[in-house]
């Protein structure tokens, strides 16, 4: 869902992502926080933090704090979606959890 969600804030689209039931039960506050840094419009349609999300396009990349002690997927999630809006700028605030695997996306 995270990947689809930033790829979906891309475009200016007004799009409901739900997903299965147990995906709103796994927070995606700390993407949405960075998507939305980069110009991106979301709302949390239920509760906060949580899908379901009404995105709205809007994401022009820049520079965008991602907090780098949740995981290493919203860096690499918002690292690509910098780069197709032609605007990279991300920051990594925080401790790495998953060094290794930024490293593979940078390389």
């Amino acid at each position: 869902m995270r990947p689809l969600a930033a790829a979906l804030c891309l475009g200016s689209n007004d799009i409901v992502l739900t997903g299965e039931p147990r995906m709103k039960e796994r927070p995606i506050g700390h993407l949405v926080d960075a998507l939305r840094l980069g110009g991106a419009k979301i709302t949390y349609l239920e509760q906060e933090n949580y899908p379901p999300l009404r995105l709205q396009g809007g994401f022009t990349g820049g520079n965008v704090d991602v907090d780098g002690s949740v995981s290493s997927n919203s860096h690499r999630t918002v690292n690509d979606c910098a780069s197709c809006a032609g605007r990279y700028g991300d920051r990594i605030k925080g401790d790495l959890v998953s060094k290794p695997y930024i490293d593979i996306t940078l390389n």
